[in-house]
């Protein structure tokens, strides 16, 4: 009997061993796995490279030896905006007449070859004859032209017509005629033969005054053999030239008392050049076209000196007869010049020339 609930004791306990965990398994809740980390994968920064933007240099063509007065105002601004651009922008002397002939030079600034040129309105006479108004304004200086607008005005038609900007014109003077024999009237002027330009001729020729057009290479020796009594030449460089030794008068009051160095530039390059460069140059000319003034009247005082102790002799025509000049050439002689050589500007050139006519005093002789 024992035996037997022993044996049934077993069989429970086997049963239980085998069925409790299957059940246990069944009313278990699921378990559900734990997430998975999130991961966040940043994407390194980009590299960025800053490239400074490269120098920049305009190569400035000119019409006379840089170490002239002439070029005197063309060196300061040159040094000038040199050292207010700190290697930025860079102005670099690109040569004189031993890389282009004088009147030959508008050709490569309107190509691009150069980027600025300083010259004379005589030599661009023919491409751009609207450059003449600088010389005939009446005495006005650079910033009375400004105001007047004959720079802007020049500058478009420039753009307009041939590509080339006019940004300025910085270099100023009387301008005379040097004889080699006196006279006592403006009526005496028409027997002297006259080595004139045409710019010079423009009054000149209105005024029935003989005229010898020569090159500058023929000027020392046109003197000499009397080809001509008489040049007509700005207030200084006599003595750099050898003029002095052939004129020994000066007529005042100078007939011309103006700027005939148009400052030019490429357009295409020039509206290249970054706007706060720009900006550095156009100031400069200002600044530049003030310091002129004031300095070609010294040069002019210290080249007077030295010829007169050569000889030379002033002489003078009344006022009364250089006011008649100066009214021949505002009636007669620029609406006939302006009309010939550029018809389609001669209206809006005259225009902005009569804001200064006439002019306001007779133009001071400078001893």
């Amino acid at each position: 009997m024992l035996k037997k609930r022993v044996l049934v004791s077993l069989g429970i306990c086997l049963v239980l061993l085998l069925v409790l965990p299957l059940a246990l398994a069944c009313k278990a809740p699921a378990t559900t796995p734990a997430p998975a980390p999130t991961v966040t994968v940043t994407a390194p920064a980009p590299t960025v490279t800053v490239t400074a933007a490269a120098p920049i240099t305009l190569k400035v063509l000119r019409a006379y030896p840089w170490d002239a007065n002439d070029t005197m105002a063309l060196r300061e601004f040159v040094a000038r905006v040199n050292e207010k651009a700190k290697g930025k922008l860079t102005i670099k002397d690109a040569g004189g007449t031993e890389v282009y002939p004088a009147n030959e030079q508008f050709a490569p600034l309107k190509l691009g070859t150069v980027d600025m040129l300083w010259t004379s309105n005589a030599y661009v006479a023919s491409p751009f004859p609207e450059t003449l108004a600088l010389m005939y304004q009446f005495g006005a200086g650079p910033p009375e032209l400004r105001a007047a607008g004959v720079i802007k005005v020049l500058d478009e038609i420039g753009r307009k017509n041939n590509g080339v900007g006019v940004i300025g014109q910085l270099w100023f003077s009387n301008g005379h005629l040097w004889l080699t024999k006196p006279i006592k009237t403006l009526a005496d002027l028409k027997t002297v033969k006259v080595r004139g330009l045409p710019m010079y001729n423009v009054l000149l020729s209105e005024l029935e005054i003989p005229t010898v057009t020569l090159p500058f290479t023929e000027v020392m020796t046109a003197l000499q053999n009397r080809v001509v009594d008489a040049v007509a030449w700005p207030s200084y460089d006599l003595i750099l030239y050898g003029f002095n030794q052939y004129v020994k008068y000066r007529l005042d009051p100078p007939f011309w008392r103006a700027g005939w160095a148009p400052f030019m530039v490429n357009a295409k390059n020039y509206d290249a050049v970054p706007a706060d460069l720009r900006k550095i140059i156009e100031d400069t000319v200002v600044e530049v076209e003030a310091w002129w003034l004031t300095k070609f009247e010294q040069i002019t005082r210290d080249e007077m000196t030295n010829l007169k102790k050569g000889g030379l002799t002033t002489i003078k025509i009344s006022d009364d007869e250089w006011r008649e000049a100066m009214k021949v050439l505002w009636e007669k002689a620029l609406p006939k010049t302006y009309k010939n050589l550029a018809p389609a500007n001669a209206d809006r050139i005259l225009e902005i020339t009569a804001k200064n006519y006439p002019p306001k005093q007779v133009y001071p002789s400078i001893e």
